[in-house]
C-alpha cells in the first residue's frame, strides 16, 4: 500500500470505518479506492496512485475522505462493491486485448456492471459489508427476506475512470474499444478538449446546488471566457445551459452563447479546456448497455469525455489524464520510452509532442476537470 503525498487526514490501505463510530450522528466520510491496473516499474517511485490522491485527495473541501489503493496488477484481489463509496480506475500500460491474459479485468468488469446495475452481487455479502459500518442505515433481515436490495446499494457507488479506466468501462457496458483509428498511431500530447455546455450542465450538474454545480461552473467558464477573466461564474454557467447542444464550447461559439445569456464576463472568448492524452487505444463506440451522454470529444479522440453507468449517471470517464503532471510524467518517462524505446513516435512528432506543451499548465484545464471529477466521486 502506498500513501503518496496525501494530507494527513487521508489514508492508504483498508478504510478505518470507525473514525466516524464514536458519533453516530456525524455522517460517515467517504470512502474512495483507487484501482491500480497498471504495474510497470517507470512509475515505482510515484505511482498512477500517488498522482490521483495529490489530484483529486489533496482537497480542502474534503478532508475527511478515506483513500485506499488496491493493486490489482500487481495480483491483489479486488475489493468488493460495497467496501467503498467510489472508485477510481487508472490508466496502464495494458489494453482491452490483454484481458484473456489479466487474471483481475474479468472482475474489475463485473465490479464495473454491479455499480452500473447490470449484475445483482450476492447479498449476503451487502448486508455483511455494510453491517460493519457504524452509523450506516441498513435493515436486518426477516426470515427468508433479503437485508435490503443490494443491487441498489451498489447502484449509489460512482466509479472515475481514465484513459485505460475509461476504455475498460466501455468494453463491461457494450462499447468496443481498439487502436486509435484513422491511422492516428500513439496519441501524445496536450489535447484540447471540445466540450458540449449544454449536456455537461444538464447530465452533471442538473438543477441542483453544492459542489459538483460549482464545479461544472468554473469548467463553463475556462470553456466559455476564460477563468482569470470571468467576472460572474453563475451566468457562466448559465450561458452553458443554455447553449445549443453541439456547440463547441472551446470556439468563438461558446463565447457568443455567454454573451446570448447575458454573462457580466469580459472576456472575448474561451481559450478552451486542455489535458494531456497518452494512448495507442481509445473507445471506438459508447457504452450501450447503458444510457450514454457524450460530453467531450477533441481532434484526435471521438470520445473524450462520457457519462454512463445506471440511469447513466454514476460513471464518469475521460481519455485524458487530469492526474499526470506534465514533467514527471510526459517529459521525464511516457516521451523518452515512445521515442527511443517503443519508437511509437519519431523524431519529428516527438518535436510536435513539445511544441504542444508550450504554455501548457494545469490551471489550462486539468485542476478544473479534477474538481469536476473529485465533486462527483463525493456527490
Amino acid at each position: 500500500m502506498s500513501s503518496g503525498t496525501a494530507p494527513a487526514a487521508l489514508a492508504s490501505g483498508a478504510p478505518n470505518a470507525a473514525t466516524s463510530g464514536d458519533n453516530p450522528a456525524k455522517k460517515r466520510p467517504k470512502r474512495i479506492c483507487v484501482l491500480l491496473t497498471d504495474n510497470g516499474k517507470t512509475w515505482e517511485s510515484y505511482s498512477f496512485y500517488d498522482m490521483f490522491l495529490k489530484a483529486l485527495g489533496s482537497n480542502d473541501l474534503y478532508p475527511d475522505t478515506l483513500w485506499s489503493v488496491c493493486k490489482l496488477a500487481h495480483g491483489e484481489p479486488i475489493v468488493s462493491v460495497y467496501d467503498y463509496d467510489a472508485f477510481v480506475i487508472t490508466g496502464s500500460r495494458f489494453n482491452v486485448r490483454d484481458r484473456e491474459a489479466l487474471p483481475w479485468f474479468a472482475p474489475l468488469c463485473r465490479l464495473i456492471r454491479q455499480v452500473a446495475g447490470l449484475e445483482l452481487p450476492a447479498p449476503a455479502a451487502a448486508a455483511a459489508a455494510e453491517a460493519a459500518i457504524p452509523g450506516q442505515d441498513t435493515r436486518s433481515a426477516a426470515a427468508g427476506e433479503e437485508p435490503w436490495s443490494s443491487c441498489a446499494a451498489a447502484t449509489s457507488r460512482k466509479i472515475y475512470g481514465a484513459c485505460f479506466g475509461q476504455q475498460v468501462v466501455a468494453h463491461a457496458l457494450g462499447g468496443s474499444v481498439d487502436v486509435n483509428p484513422h491511422g492516428r498511431g500513439f496519441v501524445l500530447r496536450a489535447e484540447r478538449l471540445l466540450i458540449e455546455p449544454e449536456l455537461l450542465h444538464r447530465s452533471l450538474a442538473g438543477g441542483g446546488r453544492g459542489r459538483l454545480q460549482e464545479a461544472c461552473a468554473a469548467l463553463l467558464c475556462l470553456c466559455l471566457c476564460g477563468a482569470e477573466t470571468c467576472q460572474d461564474k453563475a451566468a457562466c454557467a448559465g450561458a452553458g445551459a443554455g447553449a445549443g447542444a453541439g456547440a463547441d464550447a472551446g470556439a468563438d461559439a461558446g463565447a457568443g452563447a455567454g454573451d446570448s445569456a447575458d454573462s457580466t464576463c469580459t472576456s472575448t472568448g474561451g481559450r478552451g479546456v486542455y489535458i494531456i492524452s497518452s494512448h495507442g487505444d481509445s473507445v471506438i463506440s459508447l457504452p450501450c448497455d447503458c444510457p450514454c451522454t457524450l460530453l467531450a470529444h477533441s481532434s484526435s479522440c471521438e470520445h473524450e469525455m462520457f457519462l454512463t453507468g445506471y440511469r447513466g449517471s454514476n460513471i464518469l470517464c475521460t481519455q485524458g489524464h487530469p492526474e499526470f503532471e506534465h514533467q514527471y510524467a510526459v517529459m521525464e518517462r511516457i516521451l523518452p520510452a515512445v521515442t527511443h524505446v517503443t519508437k511509437k513516435l519519431t523524431p519529428e512528432q516527438a518535436r510536435e509532442v513539445t511544441q504542444s506543451f508550450a504554455g501548457f499548465s494545469r490551471a489550462a484545464g486539468p485542476d478544473q476537470l479534477a474538481d469536476l471529477i473529485s465533486a462527483f466521486l463525493h456527490s
